[in-house]
Order: C-alpha cells, then sequence, then structure tokens
C-alpha cells in the first residue's frame, strides 16, 4: 500500500486550516497525512520530527509576511517543495514567490479539492524531478572531470611505462558504460561544435541511433533556429549555463528540454570540448499547462472563470485602444433562476449552469471570443471586433436557445461598448447596470 503524503500546514487562520483539512479527508482520506502549525518559527522547529513532503505556507502569518516567508523556509529547508496560500488581491507575491523557488501557489477562497490535490502532487513530483537532475547533472560533472584528470595522469604514465596502458582502457571503459547507461542525454562536441560522442539515450530521444550522429553539427538537434557555431575566443570565457529551450526529432517532432552545457578543458586550462546534457522535459510542460488551464477555468461550466475575466478584458481594452477597434462586453444572467432552485433542487440548478455554459461556447466564435462564468448564474462575453448591435443578436439567440431547453428560464443582458476613455471597472458597470434595466423591463 503506497505511503499517505505528508503535509504541514503552517496557517494561523483556523478557518483556512478546517478547509484543507475538509478537502483532503473528504476527497482522499488515504493519500494525504496533514499536520499544521500557526507560526513560521514553529513551522520551522517542526520540520526535523514532521519530515513533511510538501509544505502549505501561508504569506501572511504572525511572525512573517510576504516573500521572507519563502526565502527564510528554503534557506532551512531548500529540498522540500512549498505550495504557498496568498489572497486574491497579492497574486503578484504569490508568482514571485514561485520565481524565487516556491513550486506553487493557490488563491484563497479559490481552492477546490482537485486543483489543491493536483498542486500538492506536482509540486512534490516537479521537486523531486528537479534534484534528480540537478544530482544527476552533478554527478556527470564530477565524473567526467574526476576521468579527465585520471586519464591525463595515465597519458604521462605511459610515456614511462607503456604496461598501463591495459589499466587506461579498463578505466576509459567504465567511464563509458557508466555514461551510455545514464537516463539523461549526454553530447560531447569539439570546438568547432561537432558531435564526437553520443550516448544512446541522446540518439533515442532525438530518434537517431549513434553511429548516424557521430561528425555531424550539434546543431542538428535545434533545426532551423540553430544558432552559428561559437567562436574559439567566446568558449574561452563561456561559463556553465541551465536553459529550457526546444530541440527536433530527426522526424522533425519539435520537443521542449532542459539544456546544460559546460566547456572541458585540459591541464593547461585550454577548452578542448564542449559537454551538454539534456532532459526531455514533454511531460513536465504538459502539467504545467494544466495547472494554468485548472487555475483560470471555472469547473462546473468549463468557461474561464472571473478571476481570468478581469485579466483577460484589460488585456484587449489595451489591445482595441492600440488598434482603434471596436470592443464590446455582453453580460447576462438567468432569469427565475432562484425559483427554480428552489423548486428542482440544486443539483437540476448546476445542470442548467453547465448547459448555458454549453450554450454559450457553442454561440460565440472560436478563437476570437471568450465566454466567462462571471458569478452565481451571472455570465460574461468579451467581444473583439463586435458592435453592439452584433452583441445584441448574440444574446438574443443565446437567450432562445436557454428558454427552448428550460421554459421556466430566459436570460437579461446588458451591452456595453469600449471608448478609448472607458476604464475597465466603467465598463462592466455600464454592462451590468444595462442588464438590470433589461430584467426591470420584462413582466414580473
Amino acid at each position: 500500500m503506497k505511503k499517505p503524503m505528508k503535509l504541514l500546514l503552517i496557517e494561523d487562520n483556523p478557518v483556512t486550516v478546517q478547509v484543507i483539512r475538509d478537502m483532503l479527508s473528504a476527497a482522499y482520506p488515504d493519500t494525504f497525512e496533514l499536520e499544521c502549525n500557526t507560526r513560521l518559527d514553529t513551522g520551522i522547529e517542526s520540520l526535523t520530527t514532521i519530515r513533511p513532503d510538501v509544505v502549505i505556507l501561508d504569506l501572511n502569518l504572525p511572525d512573517s509576511t510576504g516573500v521572507d516567508t519563502v526565502l527564510a523556509l528554503i534557506n532551512q529547508a531548500p529540498h522540500i517543495p512549498i505550495v504557498v496560500l496568498t489572497a486574491i488581491d497579492d497574486e503578484k507575491i504569490g508568482l514571485e514567490s514561485v520565481k524565487r523557488g516556491a513550486q506553487d501557489y493557490l488563491i484563497k477562497g479559490e481552492v477546490t479539492k482537485e486543483l489543491l490535490a493536483r498542486s500538492l502532487t506536482y509540486a512534490f513530483e516537479r521537486k523531486r524531478m528537479e534534484e534528480e537532475l540537478k544530482s544527476a547533472h552533478e554527478g556527470f560533472q564530477v565524473l567526467l572531470k574526476d576521468r579527465t584528470a585520471e586519464l591525463s595522469r595515465t597519458n604521462r604514465e605511459l610515456q614511462e611505462e607503456i604496461a598501463e596502458k591495459k589499466k587506461t582502457e579498463e578505466r576509459l571503459l567504465s567511464l563509458l558504460k557508466a555514461v551510455e547507461s545514464m537516463q539523461i542525454g549526454v553530447t560531447i562536441t569539439d570546438l568547432a561544435g561537432n558531435i564526437v560522442y553520443t550516448n544512446p539515450y541522446e540518439a533515442e530521444i532525438h530518434g537517431y541511433t549513434v553511429e548516424e550522429l557521430i561528425g555531424k553539427p550539434a546543431r542538428i538537434f535545434a533545426g532551423a533556429s540553430a544558432e552559428k557555431p561559437m567562436t574559439a575566443e567566446k568558449i574561452k570565457t563561456m561559463k556553465g549555463f541551465t536553459r529550457e529551450t526546444t530541440n527536433v526529432k530527426k522526424d522533425g517532432t519539435i520537443f521542449p528540454v532542459n539544456l546544460i552545457s559546460d566547456v572541458v578543458k585540459n591541464e593547461n586550462g585550454q577548452p578542448i570540448y564542449i559537454v551538454s546534457t539534456s532532459t526531455d522535459i514533454t511531460e513536465r510542460k504538459k502539467m504545467e499547462q494544466e495547472l494554468t488551464r485548472l487555475s483560470i477555468t471555472d469547473d462546473l461550466t468549463g468557461l474561464f472563470n472571473q478571476r481570468h475575466f478581469r485579466r483577460k478584458l484589460d488585456d484587449e481594452i489595451k489591445r482595441a485602444g492600440r488598434a482603434g477597434s471596436p470592443l464590446t462586453l455582453l453580460i447576462f444572467d438567468l432569469d427565475s433562476f432562484k425559483k427554480y432552485n428552489d423548486t428542482y433542487g440544486h443539483l437540476m440548478g448546476d445542470e442548467v449552469l453547465r448547459e448555458v455554459g454549453r450554450i454559450t461556447k457553442g454561440a460565440i466564435r472560436s478563437g476570437a471570443d471568450s465566454a466567462f462564468r462571471y458569478g452565481g448564474d451571472e455570465f460574461a462575453i468579451i467581444l473583439p471586433y463586435t458592435e453592439p448591435e452584433n452583441a445584441h443578436q448574440l444574446g438574443v439567440r443565446i437567450n432562445e436557445q436557454v428558454a427552448a431547453c428550460f421554459p421556466e428560464i430566459g436570460i437579461s443582458f446588458g451591452i456595453a461598448r469600449f471608448a478609448d476613455d472607458t476604464s475597465l471597472q466603467e465598463l462592466i458597470d455600464t454592462a451590468d447596470k444595462a442588464m438590470y434595466q433589461h430584467k426591470a423591463g420584462k413582466p414580473a
């Protein structure tokens, strides 16, 4: 039986503690084991006894606030993944925390049990993958430097005694076997950028055989985007670097990799080779994309959520302002929805919201318009390059489809057109006011 993931929650708000505990125990009773603490200092002290797999950290504690809270915990426990809890107004601090070493951040009030579980699991896995990659690369660098130094010593010994040749061959063979068995791509190039060695894993993830790659320029991995080979002067001053980039397989497939490169120098300090290690990070990128999707999607309707609405509207306002093109906002809510809920129950009410989400998504232009669940039974649609009369037709069409599915329910909608001097909030307020005027004009 798989052991549960140990979690340490450092949070002084008992309501938040109870919400997280309820989410985990209700949906995943055997997956997580939760311990709690209310202060950063006592939380750090408990790390050695609890030995958590993941720390859930509130950024506003009695004895520490903001990004300093994250840095203090990382300083004490750099190998433990951290998921930050932040208020909706502190989202920038959450992003800064991730840049400074946290694995993820969650906004209080917007966390679902599914999003919480995924975030904790992905944080643990990402940290584990980072530590394994770092450890493997450091081990390889040590191994390569040790073997290079050993080879240099052996070559000097060969000048004095030919009998040492057998020992050198055995040592080189052990190095070759070690590198060829690594589940990390390893490529060594000469100073002109041509491949003099590549291990089977590197060849395999790019769709080649080792024999096909020897003598080829390493730029073959980068395809059309490849840079020119570095000059000899640049290689002399080059220091090791790590970056995320994309490589291309033999069949043309492009995939993301984590690339680490360094210069190998001889005993006189002169560059002789460039060694690079690469790891396919396709699965990690998929996890990151899934987390991003979950953070901006409403679980019930599948439309974008309110959090993403203001960000997207701000972007479209800026674009329309630059281009001088029309931009219209349509906001609508459901008529008699409370009465429907009271009559048929919340489960049927949720089914109505799901169907309205489906109708709305099918009514807008894919790739151009954006639809959101604005809150409760209220929805919003951002319509770039659209005049109010076209938005009105869209509202009528959605109303007809909703009424056809649910005769007791229709929609009331309001429309606002962006002008150069209109702020984001003014645009929302105008559409909202128009919606209520539309609703007020209907018979009771």
